[in-house]
């Protein structure tokens, strides 16, 4: 999954919405010359404060019975890759050993 999160808080954390918020929209409306384009770039920061924290996501998906592989995050503590595998029943892995 590549998924954007509600990051921690912290200075980080803050700057990178900071950048969401004001930057982003500007240049996707302009590179676009869409008001649409920019519209959809205002809307992302809001959905990333609405978004459940990777602590909670990682509990979500574990709860769900997927093994997590890898927990990554791209940028600022807000992108963050997961990489989670379905148990295979019946079936050993040497790498659990």
């Amino acid at each position: 999954m590549l998924e954007f999160l509600r990051p921690p808080p912290g200075i980080i954390a803050w700057v990178g919405l900071e950048h969401l918020r004001c930057h982003v929209p500007p240049q996707a409306g302009l590179v676009a010359w869409s008001r649409a384009a920019w519209t959809l770039a205002a809307y992302l920061p809001r959905t990333i404060e609405a978004a459940p924290s990777i602590p909670d996501l990682v509990q979500a998906v574990e709860g769900a019975g997927l093994r997590l592989v890898r927990v990554e995050s791209l940028f600022a503590q807000v992108v963050w890759l997961m990489v989670a595998m379905k148990p295979v029943r019946g079936f050993s892995n040497r790498l659990d050993r």
